[in-house]
């Protein structure tokens, strides 16, 4: 059996991109909508979420020499949704009304997503308290839409009563010594990743299940499980774009090893082997779960050993935060996102994920911690794995199948990169 290697330093990376760091000016965008959500609770009849004229000019009082306020609410962390027949908004941390077709106009409604919310938990505890019990709101009408019975020649009203669901929201608490106004919550949920029709009469608050489906959020606990879950669902609609390599995951590899080794900016070879057992796992085949657990050892111990140039402390700390583990992934991010387009990169960033989720898979097979497991099934459910394995060797299959898609992406980004530069008449150096 091939033993994981340690000695790499690998790290994750963000474990969820909708959770990367934050820089300041995006807290502080993040900040105004908070502090008017506090504003608000004192007036509980409530006028909804502020418009973006208000957002932008308390933000410039903020940064009157910029930068502008529109440029920080597009850098916010996204993910795409599932394919709708209309244009359909990215889920971020933040939302407005026309946010699907073009840039915010002074009068549209400007609100938190519990993805904003959460990024707020970081400093302050009563914003993540409030986006797991709008997670806790999801979970309730996702169970009132199980336990629906099935007529044969009725189709049971999908309309809730949200005013025991809100009931935490609606009253004062030691934790939370302030209402959140009803209406602000209803048009909270209706901007999710999965929107849900909610609204205000008359002081009571009511939600449409019609055409949603929340079955998928029965089993989530928290604000955190719930960005997993939906991140996955983004990643599952958008890898059948580009998956499919034409060629096998050791081919894959040596062509990108030799498109970098080619290029000037990278000039290392990425392949270098740790062992040869390790190698041997990027063709190999498995049938039991033992074999699948020690090949995605040998895989994953590939991987950490790349060549990759190194970036310096201040850029893996911008991008990852903290004290991020000088990995090869996070060098490879680093340097993909320095020397490649904005959507080249946005492309690889994509595949790096899928290639981070081998991780995930490979580490819950020694570990039988709730939180480690759960973090699994995400990372297959993002692969198109089933929660549960039972055909190991499709499985192993399928794993090898989507990494050569990713790094084959990769070298396809890499290789239009340098074919510009050439082109252009501008070498890398």
């Amino acid at each position: 059996m091939i033993i994981p290697t340690d000695d790499f330093q690998l790290s994750d990376g963000p474990t969820n991109p909708l959770m990367r760091p934050l820089q300041r000016e995006e807290k502080d965008l993040l900040q105004i909508l908070w502090d008017y959500l506090l504003q608000a609770s004192k007036n509980t009849d409530g006028l909804g979420w502020p418009y973006w004229f208000y957002v932008e000019k308390m933000f410039r009082r903020q940064y009157p020499s910029g930068p502008d306020a529109k440029d920080v609410l597009a850098s916010l962390p996204s993910v795409s949704r599932p394919p709708q027949p209309q244009p359909v908004a990215p889920y971020s941390l933040v939302w407005y009304q026309t946010q699907a077709t073009q840039q915010p106009n002074p009068a549209d409604r400007v609100g938190l997503t519990i993805a904003g919310l959460a990024q707020l938990g970081s400093i302050n505890s009563v914003c993540k308290d409030v986006a797991n019990e709008l997670v806790s709101v999801i979970r309730g009408l996702a169970q009132y839409e199980e336990d629906l019975e099935p007529q044969p020649h009725v189709v049971p009203t999908s309309t809730v009563n949200l005013q025991n669901h809100l009931e935490w929201f609606l009253q004062p608490s030691r934790e939370k010594p302030f209402v959140v106004p009803g209406l602000l919550i209803c048009e909270l949920l209706g901007r999710e990743f999965v929107g849900v029709s909610a609204y205000s009469s008359g002081g009571q608050f009511t939600a449409s299940l019609y055409g949603a489906s929340l079955r998928e959020f029965l089993t989530v606990p928290d604000a955190a499980s719930y960005l997993d879950l939906i991140v996955s669902d983004s990643l599952a609609a958008e890898v059948s774009d580009w998956h499919h390599s034409p060629l096998p995951l050791v081919e894959t590899l040596d062509y990108l090893t030799y498109v970098l080794a080619a290029d000037r900016a990278f000039g290392l070879r990425l392949v270098e082997a740790p062992d040869l057992r390790s190698a041997l796992s990027l063709g190999a085949t498995v049938a039991t779960v033992a074999e699948f657990e020690s090949h995605m050892n040998g895989i994953w111990n590939v991987i950490g050993a790349f060549k990759v140039p190194e970036c310096s402390d201040e850029d893996l700390k911008a991008r990852f935060g903290g004290d991020a583990a000088k990995g090869s992934l996070n060098y490879f991010e680093c340097w993909l996102k320095a020397n490649l387009d904005g959507p080249g990169f946005e492309r690889s960033e994509k595949a790096l994920q899928v290639i981070r989720s081998i991780r995930k898979i490979r580490v819950s097979q020694a570990h039988s911690r709730h939180d480690t497991r759960a973090a699994a099934i995400n990372a297959q459910r993002r692969l198109g794995l089933p929660d549960t394995i039972l055909d190991w060797g499709t499985a192993f299959e399928l794993v090898k199948d989507r990494l050569a898609g990713a790094f084959d992406l990769i070298r396809q980004e890499a290789q239009y990169r340098d074919k510009n530069a050439q082109d252009s008449g501008v070498l890398a150096v």
